[in-house]
């Protein structure tokens, strides 16, 4: 019996080491699984926090997008008052030139302070000659009131030739001014445009960006997922192991206590062998070994039972 209960026992501690072994195993995998898990979570977190830096980067683009087409819209809206103001400008300026060139046309033959001279001359002939034809002083009357009418004439020609050429100047300074404005707002207007555009790149590049952490999100999620699977199926593996390494420890102890017992009988039943021998050879025995020599009967019920 001691021989079968010595094989038994072996099978069992084989049986025991392997399935420790294939515990281990477990143990193992399922801990480097959870230090993948880990790096994945570690992983997402930081794809999270780029995301929402990427969202928030990507709103504060928009934001400045729409401020940049705003200002365009200003910037050309404004391009296109001037243009009007330097196109009626221009009108009045092109009228200003036609009359210039009007006044320029007329001509009175003297100037103002020959006219004026002549007049002088006249009157002083009519105060200072005596006994004057009357025929002679009309004519001399009248030739004065042309005069004089040609001077009127000729100061008011001056005074508008004097007026046409101050607006005509002035409409010329307005016109440069414009000129500058409107160049310097059409840079403005090319400088926005390139800031626009930038923005725009940069907006594809972080739609992009965003586009490529979302799916790598999702696949980290993904793997996340499965190896939570495997992990619950490593737990479920682990508890049938530990429940068949248990079962295999008892089997192993109860054969153990079987084997302790086994040899307890041995030794017993030496021990009554030599108690019977005493008494056949009517040597004096105690209590006890009186007890031990009649106590195998009872121990066959006790474990018939």
């Amino acid at each position: 019996m001691s021989t079968d209960l010595d094989t038994v026992e072996k099978e069992l501690q084989i049986k025991v080491a392997s399935v420790r072994e294939e515990l281990q195993k477990l143990l193992i995998d399922r801990d480097s699984i959870r230090r993948e898990l880990d790096k994945i979570r570690e992983e997402l977190n930081n794809r999270r926090d780029r995301l929402k830096k990427l969202k928030e980067e990507l709103l504060n683009v928009r934001a400045e997008l729409n401020h940049m087409y705003n200002e365009l819209n200003n910037t050309k809206n404004y391009l296109k008052e001037l243009r009007e103001r330097f196109r009626v400008n221009i009108a009045q300026l092109k009228s200003l030139s036609t009359e210039i060139k009007k006044f320029t046309s007329t001509t009175y033959g003297m100037s103002i302070d020959e006219i004026r001279e002549e007049i002088e001359k006249l009157e002083w002939i009519l105060v200072t000659t005596p006994n004057l034809d009357l025929e002679e002083e009309k004519k001399i009357v009248d030739k004065i009131s042309q005069l004089e009418k040609r001077l009127r004439d000729a100061l008011m020609y001056q005074r508008n030739m004097s007026n046409v050429y101050s607006r005509y100047e002035e409409l010329s300074d307005i016109l440069d001014n414009i000129r500058k404005e409107l160049k310097t707002k059409s840079e403005e207007a090319n400088i926005i445009r390139e800031r626009i555009a930038q923005l725009k790149e940069l907006r594809n590049k972080l739609k992009q960006d965003i586009t490529t952490l979302v799916n790598d999100i999702v696949e980290l999620k993904k793997k996340r997922e499965e190896l939570r699977n495997k992990i619950m199926d490593i737990k479920k593996a682990i508890n049938i192991k530990s429940e068949e390494y248990r079962n295999l420890i008892k089997e192993l102890n109860r054969l153990k206590e079987l084997r302790e017992q086994s040899k307890k009988d041995i030794v017993m039943s030496r021990k009554r062998e030599e108690i019977k021998n005493k008494i056949e050879r009517g040597e004096r025995i105690t209590l006890y070994e009186l007890y031990i020599a009649f106590s195998e009967g009872e121990e066959k019920k006790t474990k018939s039972r």
